[in-house]
């Protein structure tokens, strides 16, 4: 996992995205039902999506919504990667496409919201 690797998910549709985190979690064997496949990859990754955004949201936030992360690019980059990490107990390639996404949405804005609608 490089940055090279992030810079690639920050590159991604969210539904591609989804799609890569089905993959991580699920292996190779899962695409060999062709774009099928994928769509069922689509579903089991936005459905862990889902299911990991009360704990990240309790790991991550404060209780008057705000980001218990500082500030800064890299440190907050490498700081919610390791976080989504520890509470997910994802490796870091899940961890590096859950950080993606929550980034998009902003982390204030996660912390603000009870997830719907992001």
């Amino acid at each position: 996992m490089s940055s090279s690797d992030v810079a690639r998910y920050e590159q991604m549709t969210d539904a591609e995205l989804y799609e890569e985190l089905g993959l991580l979690l699920l292996g190779e064997d899962a695409l060999g039902m062709g774009s099928l496949g994928r769509s069922r990859l689509r579903r089991f990754g936005r459905d862990k999506w889902n299911d990991a955004q009360r704990a990240l949201r309790q790991r991550l936030c404060t209780e008057a919504g705000e980001s218990r992360l500082g500030d800064g690019e890299v440190a907050l980059g490498q700081g919610l990667i390791a976080a989504v990490a520890e509470t997910l107990k994802f490796e870091h390639a899940e961890a590096a496409v859950v950080s993606v996404l929550l980034l998009r949405r902003s982390l204030d804005k996660f912390c603000a919201s009870d997830g719907v609608g992001l």
